[in-house]
């Protein structure tokens, strides 16, 4: 390998659980009744009385093409078993990853977890990946909390891990297990499937691996989808659900997503020093079956090439970049030398716009 000094992708590892659950599971009774009553709203602005902005309407229209799908464009899901915990993918991506990457457990410096409905709190499941893959007792085990928009902070962290030289190879590992936390009865209850994905990062030629990131916070939008006991603290007595606190700052925070998308883009490829014309491919969080294609829209790249997982995976919060990817490559969208354009958000709201030039690396130690 040349002298390395940017970070980029050493290897992907997926894991999803065996139980597949199909648009059938929710009865069709419900179904119809979520039909209703999108029929009329799903395209309404966030504000009827303003003129929407070219993103707005760009991501208007893409919702459109799916007003009368209750199910956003999926059509299955993966869900974990009674006898599975979160901490179980998330051990069978870590392994698929080192064994794609080359590297072996003891390689790893930082091992960083972003499980968006972990198996406890208070107790890292960094900590058992460390004790089941046999890792160096010297590694740096770091829970980071981005849901939506972890793989993208990972990346931040371990970019600065291994740009100071306190980290060689970074193991950054992201599960999905919000199938524990849903209510059928909730329409957004059909976008979510559990699963998991885990990257090794690690030194790589210059012009190559990561070029540029832009990273924003608007705490607008803190409290609109939470988990939690609804109308309680979380810890308060009853059960623990994904739902909505605020629909309409929910809706809203969708629109903030698409109106920041240009903005930080220029900002990323700044950094990189890269144009739009030099985009090859994009790929997006997967919030629905409309949000790829409203994002390539808003970006303006219609040569791009793009792959979506969100018909047969759902929504796997901050696992849907890593997803992505391993799947871009394994269909041949996703190529060496490609330029590839990310973007991920999460509620609250967090977002990342990442630049990168694609091509995996296998350790040669």
């Amino acid at each position: 390998m040349k002298e390395a000094s940017n970070v980029g992708i050493w290897g992907i590892g997926t894991h999803l659980p065996p139980n597949v659950r199909t648009n059938d599971w929710w009865p069709k009774e419900l179904v119809e009744q979520w039909r209703e009553r999108r029929a009329a709203g799903v395209t309404r602005p966030v504000e009827a009385d303003r003129q929407l902005s070219p993103a707005a309407a760009a991501l208007t229209r893409a919702m459109a093409a799916y007003k009368e799908d209750p199910f956003e464009g999926a059509i299955e899901r993966r869900v974990l078993s009674d006898d599975m915990d979160p901490s179980d993918m998330e051990l069978g991506a870590a392994r698929e990853a080192l064994a794609r990457s080359g590297a072996f457990a003891e390689d790893i410096d930082a091992l960083l977890i972003g499980g968006t409905i972990p198996d406890f709190q208070q107790n890292s499941s960094g900590c058992r990946l460390h004790r089941e893959l046999e890792m160096r007792p010297g590694v740096l085990t770091l829970q980071t909390e981005g849901t939506c928009n972890a793989f993208a902070q990972q990346v931040a962290v371990a970019r600065a891990l291994i740009g100071s030289g306190q980290a060689r190879r970074v193991l950054a590992v992201q599960s999905s297990a919000q199938s524990r936390v849903l209510r059928a009865q909730d329409p957004f209850s059909v976008w979510f499937g559990d699963g998991a994905t885990a990257v090794v990062l690690g030194p790589v030629p210059a012009g190559e691996g990561m070029l540029g990131e832009a990273h924003l916070t608007d705490g607008r939008f803190y409290g609109a989808l939470v988990t939690g006991v609804p109308g309680k603290r979380w810890t308060d007595e009853g059960k623990n659900v994904l739902y909505l606190a605020d629909p309409r700052r929910a809706r809203e925070q969708l629109f903030a997503i698409a109106e920041h998308a240009n903005p930080m883009l220029d900002r990323a490829l700044a950094a990189a020093g890269l144009g739009r014309k030099d985009i090859g491919v994009i790929v997006t969080h997967q919030a629905a079956g409309w949000f790829g294609s409203a994002i390539q829209a808003i970006w303006d790249l219609p040569e791009a090439r793009r792959t979506d997982t969100f018909a047969w995976a759902s929504s796997l919060s901050g696992a849907n970049l890593p997803m992505v990817m391993a799947t871009g490559e394994r269909e041949g969208i996703l190529r060496p030398g490609d330029v590839v354009a990310t973007v991920s958000g999460a509620t609250g709201m967090t977002m990342t716009v990442m630049v990168m030039r694609w091509r995996r690396y296998r350790t040669s130690s």
